[in-house]
């Protein structure tokens, strides 16, 4: 089952062809907590979703706290029922449950990735800085999207060590880069042919840990490694229970984009390319 997923990572499984464009969605925070089983039930989207998963998943239910996150033991059903193909794991709250393999276990049970890094995608845990090694892993697996989970305030603006790390992405190549982990959304840019988004904020947390529900949905079409659009969709996160839906107008969501920085073209009430 993991070669199969990997094999439609690559672009390469019965029904897509390396010919055609493949649409991929990332969304970013989701920690499905003891209420927020459903929170992730009402989003429509027309290709697979990527998330970071914070917390482990957990054999019994338990509760979460700032100190400790702990997903339902359905949480990889819940994660596979709302077409999620890959969930990033490598953050700060990886090693909260009692058997850090346990989590990827669940995952892979299910047929999604647990990232890491498939044949196509690296994320990278910064909660303790730039990794000494990282370019040497860029350099290594060539990923064409690097996801990077941060520990930082909920602020608009990344941090330098997310600055540092996004620089050596962009060196390496990848086609886009994408920032989690602050709870807050950041400016969405094009630095030659990559694509940045600097914060991807909530998708669905049910913490008292977190309040911030301003999230950001990226979609990108890839055709092989080349990045043929992207678009960024903005999200109201699903909290201590409540589901992630798109909202009726986020025309001033996009403008607080525009206004940290961000260059939109095209834009809707609903969404902006970039």
């Amino acid at each position: 089952m993991r070669l199969a997923l990997l094999l439609l990572l690559a672009g390469c499984h019965r029904g897509v062809t390396p010919e055609r464009p493949r649409v991929l969605w990332f969304g970013g925070d989701v920690h499905f907590g003891q209420r927020g089983g459903a929170a992730l039930e009402d989003l429509r989207l027309d290709g697979p979703l990527v998330v970071n998963l914070e917390g482990p998943i957990s054999p019994q239910s338990r509760p979460s706290s700032a100190q400790a996150l702990f997903n339902p033991p359905d949480a990889a059903v819940r994660l596979k029922a709302a077409n999620v193909i890959a969930a990033g794991i490598d953050n700060n709250h990886a090693l909260d449950g009692d058997d850090p393999t346990w989590t990827t276990k669940a995952l892979e049970s299910v047929g999604i990735a647990p990232l890491g890094h498939t044949s196509t995608m690296l994320q990278v845990d910064l909660s303790k800085g730039v990794p000494t090694d990282l370019q040497m892993q860029l350099s290594t697996h060539r990923p064409v999207i690097v996801l990077f989970h941060v520990l930082a305030e909920p602020l608009y603006l990344p941090d330098p060590s997310l600055r540092e790390a996004v620089d050596l992405a962009v060196k390496s190549g990848a086609s886009a880069v994408l920032a989690h982990g602050s709870h807050a959304i950041g400016a969405v840019e094009r630095r030659g042919s990559t694509v940045i988004a600097w914060g991807l904020g909530n998708l669905a947390f049910d913490c008292d840990c977190t309040t911030e529900d301003e999230g950001l949905l990226i979609r990108l079409e890839l055709d092989g490694r080349a990045l043929t659009k992207a678009t960024a969709v903005p999200v109201r996160a699903g909290l201590h229970g409540a589901r992630a839906r798109l909202p009726d107008d986020a025309s001033l969501d996009l403008a607080l984009l525009e206004s940290l920085g961000s260059v939109l073209t095209n834009k809707t009430l609903h969404r902006a390319d970039f």
